[in-house]
């Protein structure tokens, strides 16, 4: 199936669509540092670097679902949390255009936990009625990767909706682990050894991390 994806950032949510058997066929983001590493990485898709209010919907490859987390520093506790007060929290407004515009079988959005404070009550109430007015169930639920085999608490609110013709019930997954996975049990198996940051030029730097890792090993070489 094919999707596109918004706000792709260099692409991490994109990769685990396509590790779950999906084509990403057409991504957009604005911001252009990350341009390099997503087009490396994501080499068969096509890359738009632009504003996602100039988009027009007419640009956008007819797909099977859309996916993406619009800015989330409008919502999140670390924030200031200006909602719609703030032009990042009206991107998600934008987002929702765009699947109201073109309609796809399924979308996905993906946002911090701190959307579903008390303040923003009726703001997340009415981007679901939206949604259920485009013709979409929609389903949201608050996850943690930690109940998932990632070493990390990551709390995410995630709202998926599928077009209501289809009749797809959607359930989410339940929990792959019970037991918080370590960051030992996760990556301890690593056996690099050390590499010491030494100020300077970055070429004599690289020399003398070269050098570190080579007497680790009993020889010094020459870089």
């Amino acid at each position: 199936m094919n999707v596109v994806s918004f706000f792709a950032g260099c692409g991490g949510l994109d990769l685990g669509f396509e590790q779950a058997g999906f084509h990403v066929v057409w991504a957009n983001e604005s911001e252009p540092t990350v341009r390099d590493t997503y087009i490396k990485n994501h080499p068969n898709t096509e890359f738009v670097l632009a504003d996602i209010n100039t988009v027009s919907p007419d640009t956008i490859p007819d797909s099977d679902g859309f996916i993406g987390g619009p800015p989330c520093q409008s919502w999140s506790v670390a924030g200031k949390q200006r909602g719609l007060h703030d032009e990042r929290g009206k991107l998600f407004l934008t987002y929702i255009g765009l699947i109201e515009a073109k309609k796809p079988k399924f979308f996905l959005i993906e946002n911090v936990k701190g959307i579903l404070d008390d303040k923003f009550k009726d703001v997340f109430e009415d981007f679901l009625s939206r949604l259920n007015a485009a013709g979409y169930d929609v389903k949201w639920e608050l996850l943690d990767a930690v109940n998932y085999r990632v070493p990390q608490n990551r709390e995410r609110v995630f709202i998926i909706g599928f077009r209501k013709e289809l009749n797809i019930t959607f359930t989410f997954s339940i929990p792959t682990c019970f037991a918080p996975i370590t960051i030992e049990q996760a990556i301890g198996d690593i056996k690099e050894a050390l590499i010491r940051f030494y100020g300077g030029k970055v070429k004599e730097r690289l020399r003398m991390q070269c050098m570190y890792l080579d007497y680790s090993r009993r020889t010094i070489r020459r870089v």
